[in-house]
């Protein structure tokens, strides 16, 4: 009886805070009979309200798309269409595996920003080859499928550092984006060095003794965070495998139009009704992207990979199209790289609900992975 729940989820998103993300549960039966239809609605909203506090998936903001020139669909359609058609985002976030061991740190930038992470390991970690976890678009380290997937790879005897880029927006080890200002202040080139960051710390040993690899770590990114990766990837030695899911092939996303706008403005807003969606992107992200061209160019760091390298992407993917991982499969070096195109596959390989498929993809590709990994990289 979904359509009860989400009548009284329309009630409570008409009185609640915008930024709200209300929880769905699945296979729950209720029996209401002889009420009014005004009735039926008051009864799904508390009953909603209760039921979600037990409820293990969430609701969150999908990631940013793309038209077909290679820019932005419009809003209301893409980054916060959730705000406006009411149809939030649904994608897994599993429950704490109890056999992994997670310790949370912070580190501070060179400008003394500070980034919170999260060091994932089993029982015997201390040998663990590191993995450092590189999270998409307004998007975060305990974000959809990042948690769980940082609790497999560790259980698959890796040591998993996953972090908050340090503008995401996230207060501390928040949930949800909530410092809008720092979202704003964000750029490419700072998520890059907050990478360098971590990598420094795992180096130091500021992070503990973890490493079969000494020195050096495997990076995995997904869509935004790939793109960053595969920078990183290219000009820092201590990069010893690369795995990218649904990455981009350019940050440059946006049409002559809308930049002109962003210019006049000083920010781009990523809702119609600033109001409702207080999110944008400040002018200094422009900037960054028309001042660095060389430094931010995916394709051609991609062509300068020289460790291994799993490409994976959806062939159903309309976030991030395929024509991008064909982009970076024509760039990079060929004896260093495994890509894999899948069919029937979206941006968050189709785990969007449990309904769709019971998450079988995304397990079959988090597998795919760890053999992967531990073929190319912890051997």
């Amino acid at each position: 009886m979904h359509w009860l729940f989400l009548s009284g989820a329309a009630m409570i998103r008409t009185i609640a805070h915008p930024f709200l993300m209300p929880r769905i549960v699945e296979n729950q039966t209720v029996g209401i009979l002889a009420v009014s239809y005004s009735g039926i609605a008051l009864c799904a909203s508390v009953l909603y309200v209760v039921l979600s506090l037990f409820s293990k998936e969430e609701r969150f903001p999908p990631l940013q798309g793309e038209d077909g020139r290679g820019g932005l669909k419009d809003e209301t359609e893409t980054l916060f269409g959730f705000l406006t058609r009411g149809d939030l985002f649904c994608i897994l976030k599993r429950m704490s595996d109890p056999r992994i061991k997670r310790d949370a740190f912070e580190l501070a930038g060179p400008d003394g920003e500070i980034l919170f992470g999260d060091l994932r390991t089993a029982a015997n970690g201390a040998s663990a080859p590191p993995v450092i976890v590189c999270h998409s678009f307004m998007s975060f380290k305990d974000w959809g499928f990042f948690p769980y997937l940082a609790e497999r790879l560790a259980a698959a005897g890796f040591a998993v550092i996953s972090f908050n880029f340090s503008r995401n927006g996230v207060r501390g080890d928040g949930d949800r984006i909530t410092e809008f200002w720092k979202f704003e202040g964000n750029t490419f080139s700072r998520e890059l060095s907050d990478l360098g960051t971590v990598l420094d710390a795992l180096e130091s040993g500021a992070l503990g003794t973890v490493g079969g690899k000494p020195g050096g770590a495997a990076l995995f990114g997904h869509s935004r965070g790939g793109g960053i990766a595969i920078l990183r990837a290219a000009a820092d030695s201590r990069v010893r495998a690369l795995v990218t899911w649904s990455a981009i092939a350019t940050f440059d996303r946006w049409t002559r139009h809308q930049k002109e706008a962003w210019r006049r403005a000083g920010y781009l807003p990523l809702a119609k009704d600033t109001a409702a969606g207080p999110l944008r992107l400040g002018l200094g992200l422009l900037n960054d992207l028309e001042l660095h061209p060389e430094l931010l160019d995916i394709e051609q760091s991609a062509s300068k990979i020289r460790v291994p390298w799993l490409l994976v992407h959806g062939a159903a993917d309309v976030t991030v199209p395929p024509r991008e991982a064909l982009r970076l499969r024509a760039a990079a070096d060929q004896s260093n790289l495994d890509f894999r195109l899948l069919d029937g596959v979206g941006h968050l390989y189709n785990a969007a609900t449990r309904a769709e498929e019971n998450y079988r993809t995304l397990d079959g590709i988090i597998e795919l992975t760890i053999q992967w990994l531990h073929h190319h990289y912890s051997t």
